[in-house]
């Protein structure tokens, strides 16, 4: 088990284990990783935009990008962070993105 300490060169005093202090930032934690996981998705979304020509071309820095909740072409279609409605009950019903191809 890993144990911090506080203060200098002799040890200092015991302050707790890794996993208690990291539990008590859980929340922090939590966050960031969410706020990581939408920048990589917003990464994928303007990658797709780009590909599939879904908007005017105007390519911005990845990190100003913000996506528009419905993009759509002939037969494409691009929701971004929306509910969407199952046939059977799911816990988790609003993904980052959802490709609708028409075509297939």
């Amino acid at each position: 088990m890993n144990t911090l300490y506080t203060g200098g060169g002799g040890g200092g005093d015991k302050v707790g284990t890794i996993e208690r202090v990291i539990a008590g930032y859980s929340s922090l934690s939590e966050s960031a990783y969410i706020r990581r996981h939408k920048q990589l998705a917003k990464i994928i979304h303007q990658q797709f935009a780009i590909k599939y020509k879904l908007h005017d071309g105007n390519t911005l820095l990845y990190y100003r990008h913000n996506p528009e909740p419905v993009l759509e072409v002939a037969n494409l279609i691009v929701y971004w962070d929306r509910s969407i409605i199952t046939s059977k009950m799911v816990d988790f019903n609003r993904p980052d993105m959802v490709l609708f191809d028409r075509d297939r």
